[in-house]
């Protein structure tokens, strides 16, 4: 039976793969259950840690590891207006998804990395200067607050660690497609007006950042998840504008030592006094990099005289490789971005009678393959933006009907196609020998050719939840939808059909991280729900 097996504060995970033993994973020091492959032989009741079937292949291995994600205990980020990577925490999800679905982000306060390499931020998977959608392509932006120039405006923060220190606010108006340049930001500062909560005053000769109170401050305040708050009030720039400017929120600790003589020349109130003792840092890493710990975060907003609804901004999102932006995302540096008097524009569709169709990843005769809408600009998805008056095909955003399934037409048994360079796939590798596809459900359907040599077909995932900011709605029974997505977000049951008909086991993989216990503070637990329905 499916259990948790402890050792010592560890959990270990239990994985079945076809015509291989059972075995328990251990990692990390919480519960990680990522991914269960049910068929249907009867699990076994054995959970030795230490013993892994001679039958599991390398390939196999290699694909169960690559899904496992270290723990990052994080410190804070902005929440209001909402930073890309609280959106992507909040609004992200697997599936249902398309190209408009943030990418989901279970670390939103882990972004300790970022200035000179990633001004929006950067954890160890994700760099927020591309913010990604749920299939791995570009997300398009959006817009969370609008303000006009020169406005005091306040900026709520959670910190889930707290360790001393000051917030700064800088900001970037670029275009749709743009990446923000240090630079850029550093030409934009905010300054500092009122502490909402606790009451510090502007430093005089840092009026850029706000000082925050100790964590053992008698009056600190904390949410419901037990997180420290903070608001503050800062002043926009005076003359910047823009459809979408970014709006970065720069943490400095000081925990570990102090970032400047200010800490040492600032009146602190009671409750803020930093510790002397630590010293001035030595230096501020750009990048962040070493000490002092910082965090970066953006959020997309409007600034603008006329806070009505924009223009929507076009989505541009690519069904190529996660990181390949090349051709969406574009640096922009100081010089172009803050002469303020000018106004960064969207890009509106254009009217009916002026559709100029592109041709970059769809077109006219190039129809997206996972049956969405393809845009007059050349990209796949299912909104307005792709399925509306200037679409060039597929514009119900339906996948195109299955074909009747045909059995396959058998080879000459003389055509033997060639191996591929480094592995020989018709050599005789043993009678428990498998070579396993992994497809995730959300990336785009493999071709003919990609699973060609594979004998078992793994999708992941299948879960047992409908998605709700932050905890899932956990199914009683342990049940899967019947709608349950394939590949590309779709069902695809001719694909199944087509792959059985090719002599190919086609497995569901059940499990996922939003199933429960899969990280620090992770309050979903829809395994509890599974466990003793093995055989149900």
């Amino acid at each position: 039976q499916q259990r948790r097996c402890e050792h010592a504060r560890s959990y270990v995970k239990l994985i079945y793969l076809p015509r291989s033993d059972y075995f328990c994973l251990r990692h990390g020091s919480s519960l990680d259950l990522f991914q269960l492959a049910l068929s249907t032989r009867t699990l076994s009741p054995r959970c030795n840690q230490h013993m892994l079937s001679k039958q599991l292949t390398a390939a196999a291995i290699a694909a169960i590891f690559t899904s496992l994600a270290s723990n990052v205990h994080g410190h804070g980020h902005l929440v209001s207006p909402r930073s890309r990577n609280y959106v992507a925490n909040q609004d992200g999800k697997w599936w249902p998804a398309d190209g408009t679905t943030p990418y989901p982000e279970s670390c939103p306060h882990c972004l300790n990395v970022g200035g000179t390499e990633a001004s929006c931020g950067l954890t160890a998977d994700r760099n927020y200067d591309y913010p990604k959608n749920a299939l791995g392509g570009n997300l398009a932006p959006a817009v969370q607050a609008c303000y006009a120039g020169g406005d005091v405006v306040e900026l709520d923060v959670v910190l889930t660690a707290h360790h001393m220190g000051h917030f700064s606010y800088k900001a970037c108006a670029i275009n749709a497609g743009e990446v923000a340049s240090q630079e850029c930001f550093d030409s934009n500062p905010l300054t500092f007006v009122e502490d909402v909560l606790y009451g510090s005053l502007p430093d005089p000769y840092y009026p850029n950042r706000a000082y925050i109170p100790k964590s053992d401050a008698a009056f600190i305040q904390k949410d419901s998840s037990n997180n420290y708050k903070f608001s503050h009030r800062f002043r926009l720039p005076e003359g910047l504008s823009g459809e979408l400017v970014l709006l970065q929120w720069h943490y400095i600790t000081a925990n570990s030592c102090m970032a400047d003589e200010g800490y040492l020349n600032y009146n602190f109130p009671a409750g803020f006094e930093p510790n002397l003792q630590l010293g001035v840092c030595n230096s501020i890493p750009s990048d962040g990099r070493g000490v002092p710990e910082q965090f970066w975060n953006c959020a997309e907003i409007r600034i603008s005289r006329d806070c009505a609804p924009p223009s929507p901004i076009v989505s541009y999102n690519s069904f190529s490789s996660p990181d390949n932006y090349a051709g969406y995302y574009t640096h922009t540096g100081a010089t172009a971005t803050t002469t303020t008097t000018s106004t960064t524009t969207s890009v509106p569709p254009p009217p009916p009678s002026s559709c100029p169709a592109q041709n970059i990843f769809c077109g006219p005769n190039n129809p997206c393959s996972n049956g969405m809408c393809c845009s007059q600009w050349g990209y796949c998805g299912t909104s307005e933006a792709y399925c509306g008056e200037c679409c060039q095909n597929n514009c119900d955003g339906q996948p195109p009907s299955p074909p009747s399934p045909s059995p396959p037409t058998p080879s000459p048994p003389t055509s033997n196609p060639p191996p591929s360079p480094g592995f020989n796939y018709d050599a005789d590798h043993g009678e428990d020998s498998r070579l396993i596809a992994y497809v995730g459900n959300w990336q785009a359907c493999p071709t003919d050719e990609q699973i060609d040599a594979y004998s078992h077909i793994v999708i992941a995932f299948a879960v047992s939840y409908t998605w709700s900011p932050g905890k899932n709605n956990c199914d009683a029974l342990c049940q899967v939808p019947s709608s349950l997505p394939l590949c590309g977000n779709q069902a695809r049951p001719d694909l199944i059909e087509k792959w059985r008909g090719m002599g190919k086991k086609v497995i569901v993989s059940f499990g996922g991280a939003g199933m429960g216990g899969s990280w620090s503070g992770d309050q979903n637990n829809c395994w509890d729900y599974c466990f003793g329905r093995e055989d149900k």
